[in-house]
């Protein structure tokens, strides 16, 4: 288990970096499409910022798990929409000065876990790309295939159970099973949902990993299915990205798993 003080490092080292990209997107950028399906960049931006200074909070959410019980994607949904409207007003440098802002709890795995997924979401959907350091790979590695993890971000430990992951590029390997192995940031995102991921991926597991993605799509994200081609260009563009009520729910012990 990584401490505390070290996880709050790594947050505030991804958020100074996270801040550099958004301040150097162009206006193109900011609205274009992010991996997540249906988000801008803008809007991705409008959710890590939020998310990391603790919007939205648990009576939102609750109102949100009770109009659309056991309907996480619904309820994703719908925290998203009230999100992006109760912001629509803030200007781009306006954001950039929000997303800077100290974090909320930054000490959390939760936090860290948020802000390397969803500055990948920018920086792959604009071609942008990074290289993370090794330390915080394992991290979020770590903590999505945890418990706490699976439920605090995006359900990562049921898309990846009974498969062995291997990281490729860092000493990191987890699970029994057959192998999903490739770069450990493209294993961060696509157990988490992201099938664009996928192509940065092999192993004889991928096929099981790609359909649980799908499957996920169909659900509980309440979008329009997708048929993932693992050898095609440019690749899936579609992602799972419905979970803005984890932490807090999760917290206060209102999240619900996925079924099987």
């Amino acid at each position: 288990m990584t401490e505390p003080s070290t996880i709050e490092a790594m947050a505030t080292a991804e958020q100074t970096e996270f801040v550099e990209l958004v301040t150097s997107l162009t206006a193109a950028e900011w609205s274009a499409p992010s991996l997540c399906d249906g988000l801008t960049v803008r809007d991705i931006v409008v959710h890590i910022a939020a998310h990391i200074h603790g919007e939205p909070n648990g009576a939102e959410i609750k109102r949100a798990i009770l109009r659309y019980p056991l309907q996480p994607g619904r309820v994703g949904k719908r925290l998203d929409r009230d999100q992006r409207a109760r912001h629509v007003a803030r200007s781009e440098a306006n954001l950039v000065q929000w997303l800077a802002a100290p974090i909320d709890d930054p000490g959390s795995s939760t936090q860290l876990s948020e802000l390397v997924i969803h500055q990948q979401d920018i920086r792959r959907a604009i071609d942008r790309p990074r290289t993370i350091p090794s330390d915080r790979l394992a991290a979020v590695l770590d903590f999505s295939t945890s418990k706490a993890g699976h439920m605090s971000v995006n359900f990562a430990r049921w898309r990846v159970r009974g498969l062995r992951l291997v990281a490729a590029d860092i000493a990191w390997t987890s699970g029994e099973g057959p192998a999903v192995a490739g770069p450990g940031e493209a294993l961060i995102m696509a157990a988490n949902g992201r099938g664009e991921a996928l192509r940065d991926l092999s192993g004889p597991g991928l096929a099981t990993l790609a359909r649980r993605t799908t499957r996920w799509s169909e659900r509980f994200a309440s979008t329009e299915a997708h048929v993932i081609t693992l050898d095609s260009a440019p690749g899936p563009r579609w992602s799972s990205c419905r979970h803005a009520f984890a932490r807090k729910s999760f917290d206060d012990g209102v999240a619900r798993r996925p079924p099987p």
